[in-house]
Order: C-alpha cells, then structure tokens, then sequence
C-alpha cells in the first residue's frame, strides 16, 4: 500500500493527540512524539501488505497502541499486545485507551511474550508482526519473546525489530565526556519503581542476528536518526546532563547522518520462510 508521507505524519501525529491530555497525568514519564520512528516503522509496514486479502498486523509491546491505530486507519486488521501498559495506568486511564481503541478498531490484548503463556493468539495468525523499541527492556535473552513473534507470523510473512543503536555517535560522545549513556540517575533513584530502562541495546549487526537465530530471512536492514516533534518537556530526554553534552549530542546527529552505523535508531525487517 503506498501512502504519501506527508499523510502518515498527519495520522501519526492525530495518534499521538489521542493520548497527550492522558500522558499529561504522568510528569514523571516521557511521551515525546519520536516522529521519524513512527513514519519509518510505518511506511515499512505498509510495503509488505497482504496482495491476496486482509492485512492482519500485530505490535508486541505496543504501549498506549501508536503502531495498532496507524495500521488500522490504513485498512490493516490491527492488534496489539502489551502487560506493562495494564499495570502501569491507573484503572480510569486505561477505560479512556480502550476508548481509543474501540474507536480505531483495535484489538489490545494483556499479554507478555517473555511468559510461559506467550502470546494470546493462533499459529501463523499474522501477516506482519513487529516489536518496536522493546527488545532493549527485556532482561535476560530476547529469544523466547522472538520466537513468539515467529509462532504468529504466517509463513512468507515479515517481522520487524526496531531498536536503539549501541553504538550510536552520541553514546560515544557521552562516553569520551565520562558521561553516562543512560538516562539521569536521578529518574530511578527516587522511584521506589522496578528500573524499567534500557537492559541491553544492540548494534546494527546484532539486531540482524537476532532474527537470523530464530530462523528469519533478513529483507532489510538499516538506521536512521529520530526526530523529536513535540514533547511533554522537551528537556526530558536530556535532564541532568551537563550542556556540553548537551550540544554535542544535537550536533553529533547532524554528524552521523551520512554514516548508517552512527544514526540513532536500527530497523531490521525479516521474512519467516515458506
């Protein structure tokens, strides 16, 4: 399906209004609007569509259910499946994401890939299925969770992983700073809160590899550097670090941007074999 992209940033920003007045209620989470994420992780959705029927689409750990909405409102049967969104919202919050969604037609189900349980669905029920900006959480080995996208993805259809990259310029510009790459240590000192940041990122080669050792074909795989739209505070991301980091992390992503292994984020899309 071909879509102007001028008019998948449209929805991709009618998606993110949906939740804001309910992000607002959570000053001490981020809800940026990573834009280019969206658009990238979208546009590649939309290329490997169904040429024989119906679309079904799957995103595991789909949080508030961007990625579902926007393949809906692109005539895909969407789903998604998440745990941490259930535990984390308050019971009123989580009635209005349901809201949303029965307004999108989505499906959103309580689910984690990690479980013994796995995921809620059939066999092969899929014709895509992607898991963006979550691997990186997981602790311990990502395999079981990527061998659950395999089960429900039809044979000859596609996965798709998308990570932060390891080895991003301004994770080494922050090391060469003797800076720390993660977040503000202050974020989760005070919390009380199970630490639910990055466990392990991985590089462009290891992201590749991922799906290789679950026995997927590798169609794509590429980088490319987020844009930040809008945000609750836009300083969020960079609270607490000194301004020369500051500077430096804007310019190292005008840096890195001819230079695939150094941009900030990697997609990798696969094909489960026939």
């Amino acid at each position: 399906m071909w879509v102007k992209q001028d008019e998948i940033r449209t929805q991709v920003i009618q998606v993110y209004e949906e939740f804001a007045p309910i992000h607002r209620k959570y000053p001490d989470r981020e809800f940026s609007l990573e834009i280019t994420r969206f658009e990238k992780i979208t546009e590649e959705i939309l290329a490997y569509e169904n040429p024989t029927g119906e679309t079904s689409y799957l995103d595991v750990g789909c949080g508030s259910g961007h990625m579902p909405m926007l393949a809906s409102l692109s005539g895909y049967r969407a789903f998604g499946a998440d745990y941490q969104i259930y535990e984390s919202m308050d019971p009123e919050d989580l009635d209005l994401h349901r809201e949303i969604w029965k307004r999108y037609e989505v499906d959103i189900r309580q689910a984690d890939a990690m479980s013994q349980q796995g995921l809620p669905f059939e066999d092969e029920a899929f014709d895509i299925v992607s898991c963006c900006a979550v691997v990186e959480h997981l602790h311990g080995s990502p395999k079981p969770a990527l061998q659950e996208m395999v089960r429900v993805t039809r044979p000859g259809g596609v996965v798709l992983i998308e990570v932060p990259n390891l080895a991003r310029l301004q994770s080494r510009i922050a090391l060469l700073l003797g800076q720390s790459i993660h977040e503000s240590f202050d974020t989760f000192l005070d919390s009380g809160q199970p630490y639910f940041g990055h466990f392990r990122e991985y590089t462009l080669a290891e992201t590749r590899a991922l799906g290789e050792h679950v026995g997927l074909e590798p169609l794509l795989a590429t980088a490319f550097n987020i844009e930040i739209l809008r945000s609750r505070s836009r300083e969020a991301r960079y609270r607490g670090r000194p301004l020369l980091q500051r500077v430096a992390f804007r310019a190292a992503k005008v840096m890195a941007s001819p230079f695939r292994g150094l941009r900030e984020a990697i997609l990798c899309v696969f094909r489960k074999p026939i």
